[in-house]
């Protein structure tokens, strides 16, 4: 990320841009990463890397939140898009389709997480590496960040914690338990 960037026009959630013709709702859809935004025009969305055809997004702590990209999922899909055009990769052709899919998935790796804490206490690499068995080895840091996404989310939840005293920061090489 480039932190010296500066936009020329920042938006805000729910300002527009027109032009001749043509309107872009900006939409803070924040998870991804904090600041991120997609673009509605009419019943298309310009989803930036929130919503992907090919691949679920990388939610990457601390500034990419699990907890914020479900629920701006969520948002994506009570506005009744039809197609998308993300970031990178081709269109995607039903919208509402995919976001229910990456709902499902984001469920499906929560309840393997908590299946696997069942066994004891374990880091997030330790984590990844028991339910990442089809994940090529140079995406495993990426597949390890969402694993402790989803940590943060379940701790934030009350329904898994960060081995040790109380306080201890959340932080990758910590071993986390269910409560």
């Amino acid at each position: 990320m480039d932190a010296d960037f500066t936009p020329d026009i920042c938006l805000a959630d729910g300002d527009t841009i027109t032009g001749d013709g043509w309107t872009l709702r900006a939409l803070h859809t924040p998870g991804h990463l904090g600041n991120h935004m997609c673009f509605l025009w009419d019943k298309l969305v310009f989803t930036g890397d929130h919503v992907m055809g090919w691949a679920t997004s990388v939610v990457s702590p601390p500034d990419g939140d699990l907890t914020d990209y479900m629920a701006s999922c969520r948002r994506l899909g009570a506005t009744q898009a039809a197609r998308a055009y993300a970031g990178h990769g081709a269109p995607i052709p039903d919208l509402q389709d995919r976001i229910a899919r990456i709902i499902a998935h984001r469920h499906t790796r929560e309840a393997e997480i908590l299946a696997a804490l069942h066994h004891g206490p374990a880091t997030p690499q330790q984590l990844t590496t028991a339910i990442n068995h089809d994940v090529p080895k140079a995406l495993l840091p990426m597949a390890q960040r969402n694993v402790l996404a989803h940590l943060i989310d379940l701790t934030s939840r009350g329904v898994t914690g960060p081995e040790g005293p109380a306080g201890t920061p959340i932080d990758p090489d910590v071993a986390f338990s269910i409560i």
